[in-house]
């Protein structure tokens, strides 16, 4: 791995999940890429590409063409999941599949819901690669998407002392869709 592309969640006219004060998740999501570029920039041999760098809506279809026409080597999708609990925390790490379970398919369908905020036609490039063709080059980095969400989970877990650990899950995202065949993607 030599390129990572960042995806900060959200953005612009798209807030994602808002807090009890109001604190935004595009707010958060945006510094923690940061944060997490400048790690990325400390070692000479990585290189971080940055779907975006300032407040502003990017659909999914560009997020993942920028992952793929910036060489991305790995995509990681940084997000904070909404909950009607106010005391609900941990973290979780996510791969590409179908959903097995009714909360991970709920995170994804919250997720998804950015596509409300595209303009008609700007995810049609997510469904470029269609058919056989998308099966041959996914299966190739599933496993990979599968490794790197456990490796990443138990680091953030170590990181993370007395963070609840919520695991590595599955669930359909239209923004790692874009991604699929080109790397391996996991949304954190």
């Amino acid at each position: 791995i030599k390129r990572i592309i960042i995806d900060a969640g959200h953005g612009g006219k798209d807030p994602g999940a808002v807090g009890y004060r109001g604190l935004k998740e595009k707010t958060i999501t945006l510094g923690v890429a940061r944060e997490l570029e400048q790690l990325v920039k400390s070692d000479t041999a990585l290189t971080a590409v940055m779907t975006r760098s300032n407040d502003r809506f990017i659909s999914l279809g560009h997020r993942a063409r920028i992952a793929r026409e910036g060489g991305g080597d790995v995509f990681i999708s940084l997000h904070c999941n909404a909950s009607k609990r106010k005391a609900a925390d941990g973290l979780e790490v996510y791969f590409l599949s179908e959903a097995k379970t009714e909360a991970a398919a709920a995170v994804a369908a919250r997720e998804n819901a950015v596509i409300d905020y595209e303009e008609k036609g700007e995810t049609a490039d997510i469904e470029e690669i269609t058919g056989i063709r998308l099966t041959l080059l996914t299966s190739q980095f599933l496993i990979e998407s599968q490794e790197l969400s456990g490796s990443l989970r138990a680091s953030m877990s170590k990181a993370f002392d007395g963070v609840p650990d919520r695991g590595v899950k599955q669930a359909n995202f239209h923004v790692m869709r874009g991604t699929m065949g080109s790397m391996p993607s996991v949304l954190i």
